[in-house]
């Protein structure tokens, strides 16, 4: 079964891993998935959390989990924990 995202988007269309670029500290959460990046970034995640003892992170996997429509637990940050690329893991 297709999980669908957007109209465009199926969960299962994603590279699994996939990279994100993260810019914390904005006015608020949100995901932009039609950006003009690197075509290896999938999407770019804007957070209001700061980069402080894992809070950007926490909030990076919530507003990533509610814009997949699938629970944080099934979304790990595998690489880039400290920096604002980031390589995320999913699984269904």
């Amino acid at each position: 079964m297709l999980k669908k995202i957007s109209p465009f988007i199926c969960l299962e269309d994603l590279p699994n891993p996939f990279w994100v670029k993260v810019t914390s500290g904005a006015s608020k959460d949100k995901v932009d998935a039609e950006h003009d990046l690197s075509p290896d970034i999938t999407f770019k995640v804007y957070v209001r959390a700061i980069a402080e003892n894992g809070k950007a992170n926490r909030a990076v996997r919530a507003v990533l989990a509610d814009f997949l429509k699938i629970p944080q637990s099934r979304l790990e940050i595998i690489s880039g924990e400290t920096g604002r690329l980031k390589r995320i893991a999913w699984r269904l």
